[in-house]
Order: structure tokens, then sequence, then C-alpha cells
């Protein structure tokens, strides 16, 4: 049953998701008034980029390094000793720029980037809507990638990317509105994790 709820709130921001970008939802103001229209932007104009750096290892490092294995496992390796590298900040937006992960993005995370890594700087946007837009285009933009061998995202994506963007109050309310449901799965999925000690213990306990 708590798999099934679980499933259900993922199925529920998944269709709202497509209802707010299709622009079938949208939100008002304080007031009851609706906001502006949307406007097509080209991904180039509301961030500034710059690509990570390869970066050197070392198990006395002192730099939190946000590589490839993030994007997979989630982990932040400490163990570069480098103090030049491409530093990101929580609100930047990462994309994995090489590799067979490459077009999955990220926020929310601080740290040096390494070399597979774009870093996306806004201008003017939220940084959370504009990583929920970028991941709700995620299978166009893994079908543009490049390269026979290891792919990648065409060097021009910035220049030719359009993103519809509303105004940044309803950008925010919008952000706001999603991230709640992210909360409430990770919670319910917190729930899971519980349940399935409680179980693992219990059958140890039985089977002594």
């Amino acid at each position: 049953l708590q798999q099934e709820r679980i499933a259900h709130l993922k199925e529920y921001k998944k269709g709202m998701m497509q209802r707010i970008f299709s622009q079938e939802i949208r939100f008002k103001d304080e007031n009851g008034q609706d906001y502006p229209d949307w406007e097509e932007k080209k991904l180039g104009e509301v961030v500034k980029r710059k690509k990570g750096k390869v970066v050197e290892f070392t198990n006395n490092g002192e730099y939190p390094v946000i590589e490839i294995e993030y994007f997979n496992t989630g982990r932040i390796m400490n163990y570069t000793n480098t103090d030049n590298g491409v530093w990101c900040e929580e609100k930047d937006v990462l994309l994995l720029w090489d590799g067979s992960q490459s077009g999955n993005i990220f926020t929310n995370i601080s740290g040096i980037v390494g070399s597979t890594i774009m870093r996306l700087r806004p201008i003017n946007v939220n940084n959370v809507f504009l990583t929920l837009a970028l991941k709700h285009d995620k299978l166009y933009i893994k079908s543009i990638r490049e390269g026979s061998g290891i792919p990648h995202i065409p060097k021009d994506f910035l220049t030719h990317y359009v993103v519809n963007l509303p105004s940044l109050p309803e950008q925010q309310k919008i952000a706001n509105f999603l991230s709640s449901i992210d909360k409430k799965i990770e919670l319910e999925e917190e729930k899971l994790t519980k349940l399935k000690e409680l179980k693992k213990g219990l059958m140890q306990r039985m089977f002594v």
C-alpha cells in the first residue's frame, strides 16, 4: 500500500507538470488576477554557462567535487585539493554534458563541478522552475545528443534551445507547488524505508 501511495504521488506530479508546462493550468496573483503571458526565451539568454574542469583528486582534499558519479548515485566526492575549479552554488542549475547519462539536470548543490558538467547560472529566472522545465523536456534534450561513442549535448544547445517562461512570481508559485509534491514523496519514501526495516527486523527475530 505504501509503494502504491508513492507511485500515485509520482503519477500525480507527472500529470500536473504536463498540465502546467502546457499552460492548461495557470496560477493567479494575490488579487486573483492572471499573470502575464509566458514568453519564449533562448536558454542562453537566461543563464550564464561555464563548463567544469578536470580536477586533481587526492585523499586529503578539502573541496567537495560534483562529478558524473553524483548523477548516478547522489554521492559527492571530497578528494580534490584544487582551489581554482569551477564552483557552483545552490542556485545554479547543473547539466550533465557528456556521458551515457548526459541530459540529466540538478540544482540545490554546492561544490566544484567536474569536466562532464555544465554550470548554468540563472539570470532573472527561478532556478527551481528552470530545473523543472528542463527535466520536463528531458526526453527531447536526450534525443538531440551527438556522438557515436560517448554521447554529449550539442555545443550550440544554449543558442537554439527555447524555454517558455512565465513571470517570476508565477515561476515561484509553480516551483513551490511542485516542490511541495516532491517533499510529500520524500516523506512517503522515508515511511517505506522504515516499514522495510521493520519487516527485516521482524523476519530476523522470527527465524532465529
